[in-house]
């Protein structure tokens, strides 16, 4: 058995738990509050869990989020790329496009204007 460890508590909350222990004995509890990650950290613990063989409850473990947070971001990496690899216009392309018509409608609009006056 170690000596001295450490074990991390999620609550639903998302708030972390860190409970020392030296010498089987319980040393304290820090309250470590909420976690923010970075886009590059997230991808880092979605490619960790994507690597063949990798066990994801140990993934989690290390990192001290809860699995339902890995899936979730998993999900949203893989719709992320599923996005990059499309063909054709993108939403943004078919925004842009309407954009441009109606500033060309009126456009027309204020030169048939100023032909008039």
């Amino acid at each position: 058995m170690k000596d001295n460890y450490k074990y991390f508590i999620m609550t639903p909350q998302a708030y972390r738990l860190q409970i020392e222990y030296n010498e089987g004995e319980q040393k304290g509890v820090v309250f470590m509050g909420r976690r923010k990650w970075t886009a590059e950290q997230k991808m880092e613990i979605v490619l960790a869990g994507m690597a063949h063989g990798a066990n994801i409850s140990a993934i989690c473990r290390e990192y001290g989020i809860v699995q339902t947070q890995y899936y979730k971001w998993r999900e949203t990496f893989l719709q992320g790329a599923i996005g990059a690899l499309k063909t054709g216009v993108s939403n943004r392309e078919q925004e842009l496009e309407k954009e441009l018509e109606k500033a060309k409608a009126l456009i027309g609009e204020k030169e048939i204007q100023i032909e008039i006056l």
